[in-house]
């Protein structure tokens, strides 16, 4: 082989070389792109806390805890793919009432909820179910419809219940199981005694049933809402 058909191959080799080298720059950026965009479409909604959507078209699953973006800042526990337990005030009391969002356009977020030791999604839907259909005692400092709702979601209250002995949610349920939240005999307690909740008076029928969810007067008065 003379000197000049060497110097050919070489050249040849190193354009071959240059040429994967250069590809492999170029394609490397735009697979990492590729993925980035894949992660962000695929996380729009599960799990990811800052994207709001509206409740009617929103998928949840069971055990979720969501929030609505208005001025209510209402908590709202998923018990199944289309119904979650919510806490209104009614009259002097609380209501809590299992619901559908339909076609709501109230904006809501997937709300993230810390483990807490002895508590779990499983246990939060069984406690929501539990609670639900039933009015109990309000107070406008610590024994709310968020308070409830709280208590629901955690399994327990965080802070000081004041003004209210007769608010019933001073009892730790991390220790309580399943089981038991689903017992006739299952029992929240108050200051000074414990409170049967299947003892307890019975929330609207309209409600039970699975109001549709309102927030706005308007929205209200269209379904014939209080």
């Amino acid at each position: 082989m003379t000197v000049e058909n060497l110097r050919k191959t070489h050249r040849s080799h190193s354009l071959q070389c240059w040429y994967h080298s250069s590809s492999l720059t170029i394609s490397l950026p735009v697979a990492i792109l590729q993925l980035l965009m894949v992660t962000a479409v695929s996380g729009l909604w599960g799990g990811d806390p800052g994207h709001t959507q509206s409740l009617g078209s929103v998928a949840f699953s069971r055990g979720d805890v969501l929030i609505t973006k208005d001025k209510q800042n209402q908590l709202l526990a998923a018990i199944s793919t289309k119904d979650f337990v919510m806490a209104k005030k009614s009259g002097n009391e609380v209501e809590i009432f299992t619901t559908q969002p339909q076609n709501s356009r109230t904006p809501v977020q997937n709300s993230p909820v810390k483990v807490q030791p002895g508590w779990n999604g499983d246990k939060r839907v069984a406690l929501a179910m539990k609670l639900s259909g039933k009015m109990y005692p309000y107070n406008s400092v610590s024994c709310h419809e968020k308070d409830y709702m709280k208590y629901i979601v955690y399994g327990k209250t965080n802070q000081p219940l004041t003004g209210n002995s007769a608010c019933p949610l001073r009892r730790d349920l991390s220790t309580v199981s399943i089981a038991e939240i689903k017992s006739p005999g299952f029992y929240l307690e108050s200051k000074n005694k414990r409170v049967i909740v299947d003892q307890l008076p019975k929330a609207s029928a309209g409600r039970r049933g699975g109001k549709k969810f309102c927030v706005t007067k308007k929205c209200k008065m269209y379904h014939g809402m209080k």
